[in-house]
């Protein structure tokens, strides 16, 4: 149970940090919403770095999708669900 409430924690914290954060942020700097969604998801790719190159890749390209799915919807309650539900599948396969 302390587990699942870890990865709860950790995927509300990283998504408000990595979009609701970082995305509102950038956009107030007047950087445009693409560039936005870029610099923030290399930023939330980059505190995954230790799981090697590949990790770090595809944490980009996921980060960017939740980026612009934040951007049009303004709305970081289904990414705080996609991204527990997606921690909570590759833990589950890595254990196996």
């Amino acid at each position: 149970l302390i587990f699942i409430i870890s990865i709860i924690l950790n995927s509300i914290s990283e998504e408000i940090i990595a979009r609701g954060y970082l995305i509102t942020k950038f956009l107030k700097l007047n950087i445009s919403k693409y560039k936005a969604v870029i610099y923030s998801s290399i930023l939330f790719s980059s505190y995954h770095i230790y799981q090697g190159i590949m990790a770090f890749i595809s944490i980009f390209i996921l980060g960017c999708v939740y980026g612009i799915f934040f951007i049009k919807y303004r709305k970081l309650f289904p990414l705080i669900i996609a991204h527990t539900l997606q921690n909570m599948v590759i833990i589950a396969f890595m254990n196996q």
